[in-house]
């Protein structure tokens, strides 16, 4: 990780870590890419090592969060819970592909998930 400089106008990283965005890629749009979706790939890839067919709960729908239900459906999980305090943010995970989605403010979460 090349946590130093996270706020610098500049810093010194290996050049094996850095690419060149493509023109069409705004820098303000892209800069989630090496945050949350690469932090969610390495999560469901790696750690959870999701594969076609797996049940899924993905706890939280931030930047990482949405981008693990993304990313798990993209590896074929057919079953994907969403747990979120906000509806609005629920919404947002019907619309990328959630299959279940829980309000863990309104129902009890662990409950629902284990079943």
């Amino acid at each position: 990780m090349y946590s130093m400089g996270g706020l610098a106008e500049y810093c010194v990283v290996p050049a094996h870590a850095l690419v060149v965005l493509p023109k069409s890629l705004p820098y303000t749009e892209s800069a989630n890419l090496g945050c949350a979706v690469f932090t969610a790939y390495g999560a469901m890839g790696h750690a959870a090592q999701v594969r076609p067919g797996d049940a899924i709960a993905v706890i939280g729908i931030g930047g990482v969060g949405s981008s693990c239900l993304q990313i798990a459906r993209a590896f074929g999980a057919s079953e994907i819970i969403t747990v979120d305090v906000q509806d609005e943010k629920l919404q947002k995970a019907k619309f990328l592909g959630a299959t279940h989605c829980v309000n863990a403010s309104k129902k009890d979460a662990a409950k629902i998930i284990k079943v």
